[in-house]
């Protein structure tokens, strides 16, 4: 299709397209309708039209637009410890990291020129800082996060599925003693995310990308969310962390949460799990093309979220059960050993006696087995 040699399709169609709207000023001639998402096709355009040498061919710009993807799924794992740790534990947030960054489903994906990476970013991005703007009392951070979470947008449209929890997380704080500041900041968020949503649908068509001839929905036609479908889709994303039958042991583990539930945020606990039902609801009302993995990739940081927090409380739970002091002796053992020492004593008629070097002396408040 194109020299040099590209792995992935996709690379290509993102990167010709912004040589065209370069040239041409749209992607129209490649069958692109312009009413696709313009993230990764405006990062590439940036980058060709202003890094490129001008003779060069579009091609020589591939592994540049891969480091920066790189780049943005590193920020990613960085992402997620945060989350982790906000939400239990910083031992959590690097385990959920390091779960995520040698997953081979994430690896293999990672070093494409993809808007994948960035909608995973943004994403995880907006989460964080609406909780760190609940959780703080910081304005500037939730709205933050609505930027952020357009930009998610930008790059793909899924990311809406988890805009009602980035936009309505300061109405949490509506019984608090800020409830005017809540009703404020959430009354700007919806503001803001408005005019974002009529550039997106009315003024930038993005209802008309379902006439894209490689549009990787089936159907224009939305359904009800599906149940069924939703544990379809779970399955294939939790398969690809671990082999399904090992779920059956981390299952039971889920239940020492309620145990260290003191330990929990619960705000920020329930927020990654409210995100990925929401995913898997959103998704579970189109029809994809292929695969449906790619569109997963959100919905993944949320299951090495989850499994971290399941690890962290095993662990913390098998280093009580192996520090835990030993009970101590009943007291008519007690008695009986300090009679039977006395007993020894008095054979011996020798008040200055001790006990054997090798015998640690055992001293309590209450009684002791040596009296003097």
């Amino acid at each position: 299709m194109s020299l040099p040699y590209f792995d992935h399709v996709d690379e290509l169609v993102h990167l010709v397209a912004a040589q065209h709207i370069i040239a041409f000023g749209s992607a129209r001639s490649l069958r692109l309708h312009d009413a696709y998402p313009p993230g990764m096709n405006t990062l590439n355009y940036l980058l060709l039209k202003h890094v490129k040498p001008v003779d060069a061919h579009h091609g020589t710009m591939l592994p540049f637009l891969r480091l920066t993807g790189i780049a943005a799924w590193m920020l990613v794992a960085a992402i997620i410890a945060l989350l982790g740790s906000m939400a239990l534990h910083p031992l959590t947030g690097l385990m959920a990291a390091g779960i995520w960054i040698v997953n081979p489903w994430v690896v293999e994906r990672a070093h494409w020129a993809l808007p994948d990476g960035y909608l995973t970013l943004f994403t995880l991005l907006s989460l964080w800082l609406c909780l760190v703007g609940f959780l703080q009392r910081r304005h500037a951070f939730s709205t933050a996060a609505t930027y952020c979470l357009m930009l998610a947008i930008v790059f793909k449209t899924q990311a809406i599925f988890v805009a009602p929890i980035v936009v309505l997380m300061p109405l949490l704080g509506f019984r608090g003693v800020s409830r005017r500041e809540a009703l404020e900041q959430t009354f700007w968020n919806c503001v803001r995310f408005g005019f974002f949503l009529f550039w997106l649908i009315l003024i930038y068509p993005t209802l008309e990308s379902f006439q894209i001839t490689h549009f990787a929905v089936k159907e224009a036609n939305v359904n009800m969310p599906s149940v069924s479908y939703m544990f379809v889709l779970a399955k294939e994303a939790l398969a690809t962390f671990q082999p399904l039958s090992a779920w059956i042991w981390v299952a039971p583990l889920c239940l020492l949460l309620w145990r260290y539930r003191q330990r929990i945020s619960p705000v920020a606990f329930l927020t990654v799990v409210l995100a990925a039902v929401a995913w898997l609801a959103g998704l579970s009302m189109f029809t994809f093309r292929g695969s449906q993995l790619r569109q997963l990739f959100a919905f993944g940081a949320f299951v090495a979220l989850s499994y971290a927090a399941v690890l962290t409380v095993s662990l913390n739970f098998l280093e009580e059960a192996l520090t835990r002091p030993p009970p101590p002796p009943p007291p008519f053992s007690i008695i009986a050993a300090s009679e039977v020492n006395s007993a020894r004593l008095r054979r011996r008629g020798s008040i200055g006696y001790q006990p054997a070097a090798s015998f640690s002396r055992i001293r309590r408040p209450s009684l002791q087995l040596f009296p003097a």
